[in-house]
């Protein structure tokens, strides 16, 4: 009978397993969905970098979340989120073959 005891218990740890995994997983997608819709609600197209960092941060609590992206100087130049890098950074970026968050 203890066999069976403790098949019993290792299954119901399993299944708490899954259903705290669940409820993570569901969390995960409403913090997504928010940050989606404050994207998409984003009026100003300059915005739009510093709504993708402010909401990371506050649906993620990321507390120093960076976004970086290449942009043409002479166009967004004047805009708040656009700073100059580094060459350093620029080679270590080009050299990604995939999104990388440190």
């Amino acid at each position: 009978m203890k066999c069976c005891a403790d098949k019993h218990r290792g299954l119901e740890h399993k299944i708490v397993e899954l259903i705290r995994n669940s409820q993570e997983n569901t969390s995960i997608s409403d913090k997504l969905h928010r940050w989606t819709r404050a994207i998409m609600q984003t009026a100003n197209p300059g915005d739009l970098p510093d709504v993708l960092v402010k909401e990371l941060k506050h649906q993620f609590q990321i507390p120093q979340p960076r976004f970086a992206c290449g942009v043409l100087p002479t166009v967004f130049g004047v805009l708040s989120f656009a700073r100059p890098v580094s060459v350093d950074a620029q080679s270590f970026a080009a050299s990604l073959t995939q999104p990388y968050a440190a």
